[in-house]
Protein backbone atom coordinates (compact mmCIF):
# COMPACT_ATOMS: atom_id res chain seq x y z
CA UNK A 1 0.00 0.00 0.00
CA UNK A 2 1.56 3.68 -0.59
CA UNK A 3 2.05 5.54 2.66
CA UNK A 4 -0.15 8.22 0.97
CA UNK A 5 -3.55 7.72 -0.38
CA UNK A 6 -5.04 10.52 -2.08
CA UNK A 7 -8.56 9.37 -2.82
CA UNK A 8 -8.63 9.33 1.12
CA UNK A 9 -7.74 12.98 1.78
CA UNK A 10 -4.13 11.74 2.28
CA UNK A 11 -3.68 9.59 5.06
CA UNK A 12 -1.23 7.35 5.89
CA UNK A 13 -2.53 3.74 4.65
CA UNK A 14 -0.87 2.25 7.50
CA UNK A 15 -2.95 4.03 10.12
CA UNK A 16 -6.47 2.07 8.66
CA UNK A 17 -4.28 -0.78 10.30
CA UNK A 18 -4.23 -1.03 14.02
CA UNK A 19 -2.06 -4.29 15.44
CA UNK A 20 -3.40 -6.04 18.58
CA UNK A 21 -2.20 -8.28 21.42
CA UNK A 22 -1.12 -11.26 19.47
CA UNK A 23 -1.35 -13.85 22.32
CA UNK A 24 -5.16 -14.97 23.42
CA UNK A 25 -4.45 -16.50 27.05
CA UNK A 26 -7.88 -17.83 28.23
CA UNK A 27 -7.34 -20.44 31.90
CA UNK A 28 -9.62 -23.44 30.79
CA UNK A 29 -7.78 -23.46 26.95
CA UNK A 30 -4.34 -21.92 27.62
CA UNK A 31 -2.40 -19.39 25.29
CA UNK A 32 -2.65 -19.08 21.41
CA UNK A 33 0.18 -16.94 19.52
CA UNK A 34 -0.75 -16.12 16.28
CA UNK A 35 2.06 -14.49 13.70
CA UNK A 36 0.65 -11.01 13.16
CA UNK A 37 -3.22 -9.61 14.56
CA UNK A 38 -4.68 -6.32 13.45
CA UNK A 39 -8.20 -4.60 12.72
CA UNK A 40 -8.82 -3.11 9.35
CA UNK A 41 -11.77 -0.81 8.80
CA UNK A 42 -13.09 -1.25 5.57
CA UNK A 43 -15.51 0.52 3.40
CA UNK A 44 -17.22 3.87 3.60
CA UNK A 45 -20.81 5.19 5.08
CA UNK A 46 -23.22 3.19 6.13
CA UNK A 47 -20.92 0.34 4.22
CA UNK A 48 -17.85 0.72 6.81
CA UNK A 49 -17.29 -1.64 8.98
CA UNK A 50 -14.35 -3.57 11.21
CA UNK A 51 -13.12 -6.89 10.46
CA UNK A 52 -10.12 -8.95 12.53
CA UNK A 53 -7.47 -9.77 10.25
CA UNK A 54 -5.39 -13.10 11.44
CA UNK A 55 -1.90 -13.43 9.46
CA UNK A 56 -0.11 -16.71 9.64
CA UNK A 57 3.12 -17.60 7.66
CA UNK A 58 2.92 -22.22 7.60
CA UNK A 59 5.97 -23.23 5.72
CA UNK A 60 5.84 -26.81 7.27
CA UNK A 61 3.56 -28.55 5.42
CA UNK A 62 4.17 -32.43 6.67
CA UNK A 63 2.43 -31.52 9.84
CA UNK A 64 1.32 -34.10 12.14
CA UNK A 65 -2.40 -32.80 12.07
CA UNK A 66 -4.58 -31.58 9.41
CA UNK A 67 -3.97 -27.84 9.04
CA UNK A 68 -7.65 -27.27 8.40
CA UNK A 69 -8.47 -28.09 11.94
CA UNK A 70 -5.72 -25.66 13.33
CA UNK A 71 -7.47 -22.95 10.87
CA UNK A 72 -10.68 -23.48 12.16
CA UNK A 73 -9.01 -23.35 16.01
CA UNK A 74 -7.97 -20.21 15.43
CA UNK A 75 -10.91 -18.83 14.05
CA UNK A 76 -12.99 -20.19 16.95
CA UNK A 77 -10.51 -18.27 19.22
CA UNK A 78 -10.71 -15.39 17.41
CA UNK A 79 -14.44 -15.02 17.49
CA UNK A 80 -14.67 -15.76 21.57
CA UNK A 81 -11.50 -13.58 22.37
CA UNK A 82 -14.29 -10.56 21.79
CA UNK A 83 -17.04 -11.46 24.21
CA UNK A 84 -16.55 -8.40 26.70
CA UNK A 85 -14.20 -6.68 24.46
CA UNK A 86 -16.39 -6.61 21.17
CA UNK A 87 -19.57 -7.37 22.18
CA UNK A 88 -21.32 -7.60 25.65
CA UNK A 89 -24.31 -8.85 27.37
CA UNK A 90 -24.98 -11.59 24.54
CA UNK A 91 -25.51 -8.87 22.09
CA UNK A 92 -24.14 -11.68 19.53
CA UNK A 93 -24.70 -9.85 16.32
CA UNK A 94 -22.18 -7.41 17.51
CA UNK A 95 -19.35 -9.84 16.96
CA UNK A 96 -17.00 -8.69 14.52
CA UNK A 97 -15.98 -11.03 11.34
CA UNK A 98 -12.96 -12.47 11.76
CA UNK A 99 -10.30 -13.87 8.52
CA UNK A 100 -7.16 -16.14 8.80
CA UNK A 101 -5.03 -15.95 6.55
CA UNK A 102 -2.32 -18.82 5.86
CA UNK A 103 0.26 -17.74 3.25
CA UNK A 104 2.03 -21.32 2.93
CA UNK A 105 5.21 -20.70 0.82
CA UNK A 106 7.32 -24.29 -1.12
CA UNK A 107 9.97 -24.93 -3.02
CA UNK A 108 7.59 -27.12 -5.77
CA UNK A 109 4.19 -28.20 -6.62
CA UNK A 110 1.15 -26.69 -7.50
CA UNK A 111 -0.66 -22.95 -6.70
CA UNK A 112 -3.80 -23.20 -4.53
CA UNK A 113 -5.81 -20.06 -3.30
CA UNK A 114 -9.00 -20.88 -1.58
CA UNK A 115 -11.70 -19.24 1.08
CA UNK A 116 -13.49 -21.22 3.43
CA UNK A 117 -16.39 -19.80 5.19
CA UNK A 118 -19.40 -21.11 7.42
CA UNK A 119 -22.31 -21.15 5.18
CA UNK A 120 -25.76 -22.61 5.52
CA UNK A 121 -26.07 -25.66 3.83
CA UNK A 122 -29.84 -27.01 3.34
CA UNK A 123 -30.25 -30.71 3.16
CA UNK A 124 -34.47 -30.43 3.06
CA UNK A 125 -37.54 -28.04 3.93
CA UNK A 126 -36.85 -24.08 3.96
CA UNK A 127 -35.05 -23.03 6.90
CA UNK A 128 -36.59 -19.69 9.14
CA UNK A 129 -35.79 -16.70 8.77
CA UNK A 130 -34.03 -16.59 12.31
CA UNK A 131 -31.62 -19.62 11.02
CA UNK A 132 -30.03 -17.30 8.19
CA UNK A 133 -26.48 -16.71 7.94
CA UNK A 134 -26.56 -14.35 5.36
CA UNK A 135 -23.10 -13.20 6.01
CA UNK A 136 -20.03 -15.45 7.39
CA UNK A 137 -18.19 -13.85 10.99
CA UNK A 138 -15.78 -17.01 10.42
CA UNK A 139 -13.76 -16.89 7.20
CA UNK A 140 -10.23 -18.48 6.22
CA UNK A 141 -8.17 -18.00 3.22
CA UNK A 142 -5.23 -20.56 1.94
CA UNK A 143 -2.65 -19.41 0.11
CA UNK A 144 0.14 -22.22 -1.42
CA UNK A 145 2.52 -20.52 -3.73
CA UNK A 146 6.00 -21.28 -5.35
CA UNK A 147 7.55 -20.04 -8.25
CA UNK A 148 7.42 -23.74 -10.77
CA UNK A 149 3.38 -23.41 -11.72
CA UNK A 150 3.44 -20.53 -14.31
CA UNK A 151 -0.12 -22.11 -15.53
CA UNK A 152 -1.78 -21.05 -12.20
CA UNK A 153 0.23 -17.81 -10.84
CA UNK A 154 -2.76 -15.52 -9.57
CA UNK A 155 -0.81 -11.81 -9.01
CA UNK A 156 -0.97 -12.27 -5.78
CA UNK A 157 1.01 -15.56 -5.91
CA UNK A 158 3.68 -13.77 -7.90
CA UNK A 159 3.54 -11.03 -5.29
CA UNK A 160 4.37 -13.75 -2.34
CA UNK A 161 6.84 -15.61 -4.36
CA UNK A 162 9.12 -12.37 -4.70
CA UNK A 163 8.75 -11.45 -1.35
CA UNK A 164 9.62 -14.99 0.48
CA UNK A 165 10.62 -17.46 -2.04
CA UNK A 166 14.31 -16.97 -1.85
CA UNK A 167 14.72 -19.07 -5.65
CA UNK A 168 16.04 -15.58 -8.06
CA UNK A 169 18.50 -13.44 -7.16
CA UNK A 170 17.26 -10.26 -4.71
CA UNK A 171 17.80 -7.95 -7.60
CA UNK A 172 15.78 -10.20 -10.12
CA UNK A 173 12.96 -10.56 -7.42
CA UNK A 174 13.56 -6.63 -6.99
CA UNK A 175 12.56 -6.05 -10.56
CA UNK A 176 9.51 -7.71 -10.29
CA UNK A 177 8.21 -6.24 -7.28
CA UNK A 178 8.81 -2.39 -9.13
CA UNK A 179 8.26 -3.50 -12.58
CA UNK A 180 4.71 -5.34 -12.23
CA UNK A 181 3.74 -4.37 -8.87
CA UNK A 182 4.82 -0.53 -9.11
CA UNK A 183 6.68 -0.91 -5.69
CA UNK A 184 8.92 1.59 -5.15
CA UNK A 185 12.40 0.04 -4.07
CA UNK A 186 13.22 2.61 -2.28
CA UNK A 187 10.70 3.16 0.16
CA UNK A 188 10.76 -1.02 1.16
CA UNK A 189 14.45 -1.90 0.12
CA UNK A 190 15.46 -2.40 3.87
CA UNK A 191 12.44 -4.18 4.76
CA UNK A 192 13.06 -6.97 1.82
CA UNK A 193 16.33 -7.41 2.71
CA UNK A 194 15.32 -7.95 5.79
CA UNK A 195 12.32 -10.49 4.63
CA UNK A 196 15.40 -11.87 2.51
CA UNK A 197 16.50 -13.41 5.49
CA UNK A 198 13.09 -14.42 6.56
CA UNK A 199 12.82 -16.33 3.77
CA UNK A 200 15.66 -18.67 3.79
CA UNK A 201 14.28 -19.72 7.28
CA UNK A 202 10.92 -21.14 5.43
CA UNK A 203 12.49 -24.02 3.35
CA UNK A 204 15.14 -26.74 3.86
CA UNK A 205 16.99 -26.37 0.24
CA UNK A 206 20.05 -26.66 2.25
CA UNK A 207 20.12 -29.66 2.51
CA UNK A 208 18.95 -30.46 -0.53
CA UNK A 209 21.22 -28.85 -2.11
CA UNK A 210 24.07 -30.24 -0.25
CA UNK A 211 23.04 -33.39 -1.05
CA UNK A 212 23.44 -32.34 -4.88
CA UNK A 213 26.61 -31.18 -4.67
CA UNK A 214 27.52 -34.25 -2.76
CA UNK A 215 26.27 -36.44 -6.03
CA UNK A 216 27.79 -33.86 -8.39
CA UNK A 217 30.93 -34.33 -7.14
CA UNK A 218 30.90 -38.58 -7.20
CA UNK A 219 32.32 -38.55 -3.16
CA UNK A 220 31.76 -41.86 -1.83
CA UNK A 221 30.39 -40.12 1.15
CA UNK A 222 28.37 -37.17 -1.19
CA UNK A 223 25.30 -38.13 0.76
CA UNK A 224 26.35 -38.07 4.20
CA UNK A 225 28.49 -34.86 3.69
CA UNK A 226 26.04 -32.77 1.88
CA UNK A 227 22.96 -33.37 4.38
CA UNK A 228 25.87 -32.73 7.27
CA UNK A 229 26.63 -29.21 5.55
CA UNK A 230 22.68 -28.88 4.24
CA UNK A 231 21.69 -29.14 8.15
CA UNK A 232 24.15 -26.82 9.22
CA UNK A 233 23.40 -23.97 6.13
CA UNK A 234 19.72 -24.41 7.33
CA UNK A 235 21.08 -23.61 11.37
CA UNK A 236 22.89 -20.55 10.30
CA UNK A 237 19.71 -19.63 8.20
CA UNK A 238 17.48 -20.48 10.87
CA UNK A 239 19.60 -18.35 13.26
CA UNK A 240 19.58 -15.40 10.95
CA UNK A 241 15.34 -15.51 10.71
CA UNK A 242 15.18 -16.17 14.49
CA UNK A 243 17.28 -12.75 14.78
CA UNK A 244 15.24 -11.14 12.04
CA UNK A 245 11.64 -12.03 13.53
CA UNK A 246 12.85 -10.87 17.03
CA UNK A 247 13.86 -7.35 15.62
CA UNK A 248 10.61 -7.43 13.54
CA UNK A 249 8.23 -8.69 15.90
CA UNK A 250 9.86 -7.00 18.89
CA UNK A 251 9.37 -10.15 21.22
CA UNK A 252 11.42 -12.33 22.70
CA UNK A 253 13.59 -15.54 21.55
CA UNK A 254 10.39 -18.07 22.74
CA UNK A 255 8.32 -16.34 21.27
CA UNK A 256 10.44 -16.30 17.82
CA UNK A 257 10.70 -19.93 18.64
CA UNK A 258 6.58 -20.22 18.35
CA UNK A 259 6.37 -17.96 15.73
CA UNK A 260 8.36 -20.24 13.67
CA UNK A 261 7.07 -23.19 15.03
CA UNK A 262 10.42 -24.84 16.23
CA UNK A 263 10.24 -27.69 17.82
CA UNK A 264 10.80 -27.97 21.54
CA UNK A 265 13.84 -30.57 21.24
CA UNK A 266 15.50 -28.10 18.36
CA UNK A 267 15.08 -25.21 20.75
CA UNK A 268 17.91 -25.42 23.22
CA UNK A 269 20.28 -25.86 20.48
CA UNK A 270 19.37 -22.99 18.59
CA UNK A 271 19.26 -20.99 22.15
CA UNK A 272 22.75 -22.22 22.79
CA UNK A 273 23.89 -21.17 18.62
CA UNK A 274 22.33 -17.89 19.80
CA UNK A 275 24.01 -17.30 22.90
CA UNK A 276 27.12 -18.50 21.97
CA UNK A 277 26.87 -15.36 19.08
Amino acid sequence: MPDDDPSDGGTRADSKIVGVNTEDVTPSEGSVRFDLLFYVVAGKGKEKRKLIINLEIQSVIDLNYQLMNRVSYYLSRLISRQNRTEFFNAMYDDILKVYSIWVCPVLSGYNYMGRFRFDNYESSGKPSEWMTMPDSKMNAVIINFCNKDPDNCHPVMKLLGALLINDKPLEERKKILQDEFKIPMKKIVKRLEKMDSLGDMYFEAGEKQGLEKGEKLGLEKGEKLGLEKGREEMVVKMLGSIRAIMSTLRCNVQQAFEAMDIPEADRPMYLERLQQS
